[in-house]
């Protein structure tokens, strides 16, 4: 290595030197600005921490994170704006006089410095550079502005001492009701998994499967609940998408119900063997109506029939198969009328009422899925009715067969059906208890921590039993017999084989769009049903 390239690597030696002083310069320069910024944002967080505690931040680790972000925008901004080389050996010739020695020497290329003129430009720049200690006019320190940043510290600290000393109270208090919410969650949590323990257990004993699958899903629901630090506003969710689901799959399996209140509307059906099967399906009995026809078929098999018993069987069937044939002609008809009765209201300009109509009517056409499961038992009944007339018992046992099969199926459906509704009733009451009610069964109204003991009576009380002067009576009257004269049998459609204008008139009232005053209210399926029943009885004036 020539004395050339030892000159050479001197001055970039120096220039260097000088570029990594003049950064770190820049460096001290940007920091107290970029420390007060975030100091200042800091600050103003730990105001709002101190005046509402809602932030959980603490006074060191807000300052400390505000200097790491600070220190990291001034270092990355010095990065960005880091001087060159030539500026470094600019400055150089103007800090020590050299008249532009180092920075004509940096511009110069390699074919420029091989010359004799260059030559000689870096021995002269070698030489004098040589003599000086760069170190001496690039000296690092601080600025005026260095202790700018304590000032925003200094805020941040008055704020977290002196604002609002009771702010800590209120996030004592906040603390406080978050753990209540998390524990009435926890509460919920572990009822609601008691409970779905029994449904899982009935619905196991039923064969219920998707319903055993339902309750898994719910039970894994329950137990992250349970586990985890979820607040009010989780589980509310949670139990919302849960119910979704449910309500979806009850969706589902209210074809069953729908169809056991259409059954309900069939008529009386002639004396004979099936007496209890038509019983059953009057009532919707879908357990019975299979128990029937098993019962049915083993006394076809065993021979107890005679061939005037399997006739009035074939009758029986035949009329239970008019009776679903006239009630969907009924339904129908009553379609056809309010399709012209929605067209006509359309032309009078009748909007509201055309639009009450077509509620109608959309209600009857959900409705066609039961019809056409209630068709296609007629045509079954029919079968085996044509089938017993001509002798042909096989077909008939396996009409009977199938018709059993169908049976048990909706039975199915309907103890799933009764199934949700309990696990939504569940779910409710588990919502309740997150939002800090106690158990339905066990919350009771009272005003017991209310206007008790001496002094002016105000508020609300237990009501207490005072003595008054009021007594009991009762008029006892004898009820005798009275006078009736039979003066015949009225015809009316109670009659005999006249059920057609009955069957209209209850599907045109069947379909009118009223309040239900239960939707809210979840009751179980039994009480559900009895409360209808009396509604409905209240509205036909029975």
């Amino acid at each position: 290595m020539g004395p050339e390239q030892h000159s050479a690597d001197g001055l970039k030696r120096s220039v260097r030197q000088a570029q990594r002083r003049l950064g770190i310069q820049r460096l001290l320069g940007v920091l107290p600005w970029t420390l007060s910024a975030t100091l200042l944002v800091a600050a103003v967080l730990v105001g709002v921490e101190a005046r509402y505690g809602t932030l959980g931040l603490s006074l060191a680790g807000s300052l400390g994170v505000a200097a790491g972000v600070g220190l990291l925008l001034a270092a990355v901004w010095a990065v960005l704006r880091r001087p060159a080389p030539l500026d470094a050996a600019s400055e150089i010739d103007r800090r020590f006089g050299l008249k532009e020695r180092v920075s004509s020497w940096q511009c110069l290329s390699d074919d420029d410095l091989a010359t004799s003129a260059g030559t000689a430009l870096r021995a002269d720049a070698e030489r004098r550079v040589k003599k000086l200690n760069v170190g001496d006019e690039f000296k690092v320190k601080l600025t005026r502005w260095s202790l700018l940043p304590l000032a925003p510290a200094l805020l941040a600290f008055c704020l977290a001492t002196f604002v609002n000393p009771a702010g800590d109270d209120n996030a004592a208090q906040a603390h406080t009701e978050n753990q209540q919410e998390k524990q009435h969650v926890k509460k919920g949590a572990n009822v609601l998994k008691k409970k779905l323990a029994d449904r899982k257990k009935r619905a196991e004993e039923l064969g219920l499967d998707d319903a055993t699958d339902m309750i898994n899903k719910l039970e894994r629901g329950a137990e992250e609940m349970s586990k985890s630090e979820n607040s009010k506003k989780d589980a509310l969710v949670k139990l919302n998408e849960l119910s979704s689901e449910l309500n979806k799959r009850r969706g589902e399996l209210a074809e069953a119900d729908e169809l056991k209140k259409e059954l309900k509307k069939l008529g009386d059906l002639s004396k004979g063997p099936a007496d209890k099967l038509a019983d059953a399906i009057k009532q919707g009995n879908f357990e019975m109506m299979a128990e029937e026809i098993k019962q049915l078929q083993q006394d076809i098999e065993a021979g107890n029939l005679s061939k005037e018993d399997i006739e009035k069987l074939a009758q029986q069937l035949n009329q239970i198969k008019d009776n679903i044939d006239e009630l969907a002609k009924a339904r129908k008809e009553t379609m056809e009328q309010l399709q012209k009765q929605i067209e006509q209201m359309k032309q009078a300009g009748n909007k509201d009422e055309a639009d009450k109509l077509q509620k109608q009517l959309d209600k009857l056409t959900e409705q066609q899925k039961q019809m056409q499961k209630m068709q296609a038992m007629a045509e079954k009944l029919g079968e085996c009715a044509n089938c017993m007339k001509i002798g042909q018992m096989d077909k008939a046992m396996q009409s009977l067969q199938d018709m059993q099969a169908n049976m048990e199926s909706l039975q199915q459906m309907l103890d799933g059906l009764e199934l949700m509704d309990e696990m939504l009733a569940d779910l409710s009451e588990c919502k309740g208890m997150c939002n800090g009610k106690s158990d339905q069964r066990s919350n009771k109204t009272s005003w017991n921590d209310w206007a008790q003991g001496e002094g002016r009576g105000a508020g609300k009380r237990d009501l207490e039993e005072d003595d008054t002067s009021s007594y009991k009576s009762k008029a006892r009257t004898k009820v005798g017999q009275g006078a009736a004269i039979v003066r015949g049998l009225a015809s009316g459609p109670n009659a005999k084989g006249e059920v057609t204008e009955q069957i209209r008139s209850e599907f045109a009232t069947g379909v009118q769009t009223e309040s239900d005053p239960l939707a809210d209210q979840p009751l179980p399926k039994r009480f559900r049903e009895h409360v209808g029943e009396y509604q409905d009885a209240l509205r036909e004036g029975r």
